[in-house]
């Protein structure tokens, strides 16, 4: 608070932004001093922690007292702020329960184009990459590694994941399931787009998730065929441009598909459509012109 007095004081403050998780007490500080506050959400986060599983008594009991601290919050503070951006219509949804439905805008995950060059020789390997602390994606390569994975592909291609504690992570499946043939972890490199690029296949098979990937989108904008399951490509309009499977059959048959070469065209066709729909409505340029007229509102 000695910060934000700071700066109030030493600044011009025209508009504050607060951007998600646990701040919404500073809400109240703002508004005393008639300036507009935007509260910026990452995704609706009391229904993701309910999704997350929890296996023993303790972990329970630490997931429902973060789910009611963090119900609490959400619904003491958020509809106190002039406008809530979600990143989601699945999101936007679940705020306007409890938020005024005016005050909520969508301003979906978005990316620089100019940072993301497609490159069309793609190596023989699969890519997921996240940060493996979160659970759902814990849980999502779980659920691959253990359902779809088998000697089939690994004979076949190889799996790399990549991201912040992706290494630890793979170091523990192994440790309780024994050597994984083919599967590595780059853990967390300074730019992943290099691994997404020469990718045969970005794989997103997660069961858990609200907002929207931008791990997704990077593939989109990279030309990387995308496999999904229906909660990994939650929050996106893709237009059928990512290849979603549900079940591990199904999800195996997609990659042999891709991997093997089979009908080569559709999946070029497919990229090309991603990439045009991932430019179109998710690109900066399109959204910076949302968060303008947004803060023009205040202005």
């Amino acid at each position: 608070m000695r910060l934000i007095r700071s700066v109030t004081s030493n600044y011009p403050i025209d508009i504050a932004f607060l951007d998600c998780y646990f701040i919404g007490q500073y809400i109240s500080f703002f508004k005393k001093r008639n300036l507009p506050v935007i509260f910026g959400t990452e995704n609706a986060q009391s229904h993701l922690t309910l999704m997350r599983p929890a296996g023993n008594p303790l972990k329970k009991i630490e997931k429902y007292t973060n789910y009611l601290l963090q119900a609490l919050h959400e619904r003491l503070f958020f509809n106190k702020a002039d406008a809530v951006i979600v990143t989601s219509d699945n999101d936007l949804q679940f705020h306007k329960k409890f938020v005024n439905e005016n005050k909520i805008h969508i301003i979906p995950n978005f990316i620089d184009f100019s940072k993301y060059t497609p490159r069309e020789e793609k190596d023989n390997y699969i890519i997921m990459t996240g940060s493996f602390k979160a659970y759902q994606n814990h849980h999502g390569l779980a659920w691959f590694l253990d359902k779809v994975w088998d000697n089939d592909l690994s004979q076949l291609t190889k799996l790399i994941i990549a991201g912040y504690h992706s290494i630890e992570l793979l170091e523990n499946i192994k440790r309780k399931k024994g050597d994984l043939g083919n599967v590595y972890a780059a853990g967390q490199v300074p730019d992943i787009t290099p691994l997404i690029s020469q990718a045969r296949i970005a794989i997103v098979p997660l069961l858990h998730g609200s907002g929207s990937r931008i791990k997704i989108l990077e593939a989109m904008a990279l030309k990387t065929p995308v496999i999904s399951t229906t909660k990994g490509a939650e929050g996106i309009e893709h237009e059928n441009s990512i290849i979603i499977a549900d079940q591990p059959g199904d999800f195996k048959k997609e990659i042999l598909n891709v991997i093997q070469g089979n009908d080569a065209g559709s999946y070029k066709t497919l990229t090309e459509k991603a990439y045009q729909i991932a430019s179109g409505k998710y690109s900066f340029e399109t959204n910076r012109i949302k968060i303008e007229e947004i803060l023009n509102r205040f202005h």
